[in-house]
């Protein structure tokens, strides 16, 4: 106990003695040697030491560059004033490396003493932009890439502290400071996974400066030219999937959104959760950008097969689908095609997904008059005759407007009676207004077994009723079971 109040007391006296020596070094120059004793705690193990080392570091620094102590301006290189101002900077550049490595270093339980050390590289930042250089404001580009290094190496960080990020990259001049070296990077082929996390958090806005007196032309421009060099690499497939989960807002970005048509359309053809993800941006350039892509409904039908049943981007890709097909343009054996999948899908289908399925084949028999033909055949619960071809890629050879839904009148004896219920109503006449999709999209099967069974229903638990614990019916359990 004693040990512990003693070490408390002498922690103070070190904290009061850092704050009297910020004084003296703000109050006159020729105490500036203080920094030096002042970075030397900035390791200590108490955080109330490392705390005040930060501020008290921040606090010297922002007065120096206030004073134009950083100023080279008549003062030649042996000058006593020269050879200060090189000391100071390299004292300086010793502080942005101390609260870069404190910000790698601290763990997710000593957040404050990060948050601080951040705050502080940023305030130092901007008073270098603002004051350092004699008349001009500019980005440092010296401490912004010590900072970014420390971003590249450490990717942890770039989504730990992403809000931050935004904030900084917000401002287009720090944007394009930034953009230059990622350039390189990529150019060099380095750190291009955390590069892509960067770009990804920039949201290029022209129109907000943090210390550039200009404003940096042509920042959308240098934005697109990153994007496309690192786009052009051989990227893994965690790193394409990343790239297409922020397509939309990628699009909204670059100065010329058709140039990311050949890593879309790579990626759809790619098949999987890569051809579902690409949709979305497939989609934005076929509608705002006049993309041609041949054979586009062709590829669009291979990828509905019960492989994509439980995939995790379903949702989206089924509101997707709904676009497609929203056109009354489209040829009618096209949508029989689509409407006939959908329901061989649904036979093997969980219960939630079997309700969309179900649902989206009647918003098209809404939608698309011309292929009711394909609920009202007489004879559709032969199977064994039924003509449509699953495995044909053709559309038009798939024969799907001379088969039937008898699909959907299967599901009328589903053991949910939900599906049943839902699939009965495509046999009575059909509404004027399509459902809404996306109530059915979020449904899942813990919802659908969370409701309460229909009153006066006994749900069967065995095949046949039970006589006793061992049944002489079912020998098994008895000759496993002797006693």
């Amino acid at each position: 106990m004693m040990k512990e109040k003693t070490k408390s007391v002498q922690t103070q006296k070190l904290i009061e003695e850092i704050r009297s020596k910020t004084n003296e070094a703000i109050k006159d120059r020729r105490n500036a040697n203080n920094i030096v004793s002042i970075l030397e705690h900035v390791e200590h193990p108490s955080s109330n030491v490392r705390t005040t080392c930060i501020r008290s570091l921040t606090k010297i620094f922002v007065h120096f560059f206030s004073t134009k102590a950083f100023s080279s301006q008549g003062s030649y290189e042996k000058s006593p004033e020269y050879q200060f101002r090189e000391w100071l900077i390299q004292r300086y550049q010793d502080t942005l490396k101390s609260m870069v490595k404190l910000i790698a270093e601290l763990g997710p339980d000593e957040t404050q003493l990060r948050d601080l050390c951040l705050n502080s590289f940023l305030e130092l930042f901007k008073a270098e932009g603002l004051f350092a250089q004699e008349g001009r404001k500019q980005v440092p580009t010296g401490s912004l890439e010590i900072l970014l290094r420390l971003l590249l190496t450490h990717p942890d960080l770039i989504s730990s502290l992403a809000t931050r990020w935004r904030e900084l990259f917000a401002h287009c001049d720090v944007a394009a400071a930034t953009l230059k070296y990622l350039k390189t990077q990529i150019r060099e082929g380095k750190n291009v996974s955390s590069c892509c996390d960067i770009l990804l958090l920039m949201k290029i806005e022209e129109k907000t400066l943090i210390l550039a007196a200009d404003e940096p032309k042509g920042v959308h421009k240098l934005f697109t030219e990153v994007w496309m060099q690192l786009l052009s690499l051989e990227l893994p497939r965690d790193l394409v999937k990343r790239v297409l989960m922020n397509i939309d807002q990628l699009l909204s970005q670059v100065s010329s959104p058709v140039r990311l048509t050949d890593f879309l359309t790579k990626a759809f053809e790619h098949g999987g959760a890569l051809s579902l993800l690409a949709l979305s941006g497939i989609f934005q350039l076929m509608q705002k950008h006049n993309m041609d892509y041949p054979d586009f409904y062709g590829k669009l039908y291979s990828l509905l097969n019960t492989k994509m049943l439980p995939a995790r981007f379903r949702s989206r890709f089924f509101s997707l689908l709904d676009k497609f097909l929203s056109s009354t343009h489209l040829p009618t054996y096209l949508v029989a095609a689509f409407a006939k999948r959908l329901a061989a899908m649904s036979i093997h289908a969980p219960p939630d997904v079997s309700l969309t399925l179900i649902v989206f084949i009647r918003n098209l028999l809404i939608r698309h008059a011309t292929i009711s033909c394909l609920v009202n055949r007489p004879g559709q619960a032969e199977v064994a005759r039924d003509p449509y071809l699953f495995d044909e890629s053709e559309l038009i050879k798939t024969a799907a407007l001379e088969s039937s839904l008898w699909e959907v009148q299967t599901l009328q004896q589903h053991y949910c009676p939900d599906v049943s219920t839902e699939a009965a109503t495509l046999r009575k006449p059909m509404p004027v207004q399509e459902a809404p999709l996306g109530e059915w999209l979020d449904r899942d099967a813990e919802e659908l077994w969370e409701k309460e069974p229909p009153a006066g229903k006994i749900a069967p638990l065995n095949h046949m009723k039970p006589l006793g614990l061992f049944d002489d019916r079912d020998a098994f359990p008895k000759e496993l079971f002797q006693w």
